[in-house]
């Protein structure tokens, strides 16, 4: 039998993703002392560590482009350091306002655990992966209160966003991954050649003949039949 075989190409193609960074400066910083009644929300620097004072940076996510977060790095200039040792990032678990938060009133409490930094010479930068962080404010934009920054043994200053001096406030380099859109279908492929009729196969051999069938014997004498009547 005839064969006819078509060949179609569809073609679907995803375009590359790409990358785009973003870097962004606090929507608000500020540092507590607890049980002190003062707000030092406009002051030049964080202070983590002195007398059991505790940080606090958060960053607006609103301008990120949509897409997938590939990565995100806090930063954190050290101005001065008073006792080298840890210091320890975590969420800040509330909501708190630059302008009121204060060690007695206003102030969030601890969440969980981003990560830590070592506060070990003044003028210099650390960071912090903060990339599961900031993918948990994306998926939940609710839950961003931004950083905590509490002693982890180090006592340090870091710039605040109102530092006019070294100008060197947090800063949270975002990378996101965009995906661009599937491309056209391709066209369908040619058709394929048709398959061959097949050759005819050679005559197989003449089977051997089959035996002769044997006579048959003799059948028995039947017996005479009786005498006639006399006429």
């Amino acid at each position: 039998m005839r064969k006819l075989f078509r060949a179609a190409a569809i073609l679907c193609v995803a375009l590359p993703a790409t990358l785009s960074g973003q870097v962004l400066t606090p929507l608000q910083d500020a540092y507590y002392v607890p049980g002190n009644a003062s707000n030092l929300g406009s002051a030049p620097t964080i202070t983590v560590g002195s007398s059991g004072s505790i940080g606090l940076v958060q960053f607006d996510l609103s301008s990120l482009p949509a897409g997938t977060l590939q990565k995100a790095t806090l930063t954190l200039f050290i101005d001065k350091v008073n006792t080298v040792g840890s210091i320890s990032v975590n969420l800040a678990s509330g909501s708190w306002v630059e302008s009121v938060v204060s060690g007695t009133t206003g102030f969030p409490s601890q969440g969980g655990s981003v990560g830590t930094v070592t506060a070990a010479v003044a003028n210099s930068f650390v960071a912090i992966d903060a990339t599961s962080a900031v993918s948990g404010w994306l998926t939940t934009p609710g839950s961003n209160n931004g950083f905590m920054l509490t002693t982890g043994g180090g006592s340090a200053q870091f710039d605040s966003k109102e530092n006019v001096n070294t100008s060197h406030p947090a800063v949270l380099s975002v990378t996101m991954a965009s995906t661009g859109a599937t491309g056209a279908t391709g066209p369908v492929g040619p058709t394929g050649s048709a398959g061959g009729i097949g050759t005819t196969g050679p005559t197989g051999p003449v089977g051997p003949t089959g035996s002769a069938g044997g006579i048959g014997t003799t059948g028995p004498t039947g017996p005479v039949g009786p005498t006639g009547s006399a006429g």
